[in-house]
């Protein structure tokens, strides 16, 4: 659940147009097209990654770079036994899932229904 002071940070990403562009193609795009699953929450969403050592430092180095132009994100990442997938999720306040549903996770992957685990 997002923070009361996160949700009161405005949509917006400090970053300019062409820098959004950039990062978008340069990372955002590359790292998100190794997400196995989707799973909507009440406020944002959760990708499964799988769980080798490089790309869980991928997933790490989004969060740094992330954090620092788009504060309204609260990020977390978990690791669910037997450890075979990594979950991100991205959360916040009012704004923030219709953001992500237009960045992140508009790519293509299976969606996985609020409550229940992927199939492993």
């Amino acid at each position: 659940m997002a923070s009361d002071l996160a949700s009161d940070l405005p949509v917006a990403c400090t970053l300019s147009a062409a820098d959004q562009r950039a990062r978008g193609e340069d990372v955002a795009a590359p790292l998100f097209a190794r997400a196995q699953h989707l799973q909507e929450v009440r406020d944002g969403y959760r990708f499964a990654f799988p769980a080798e050592a490089d790309g869980v430092r991928d997933l790490l180095e989004f969060i740094l770079s992330e954090r620092a132009c788009c504060p309204f994100f609260t990020f977390e990442l978990s690791f669910a036994s037997p450890h075979q997938s990594v979950w991100l999720t991205l959360r916040g306040g009012e704004g923030v899932k219709e953001f992500i549903a237009g960045s992140f996770a508009a790519l293509d992957m299976p969606l996985v229904r609020a409550g229940a685990e992927p199939a492993r």
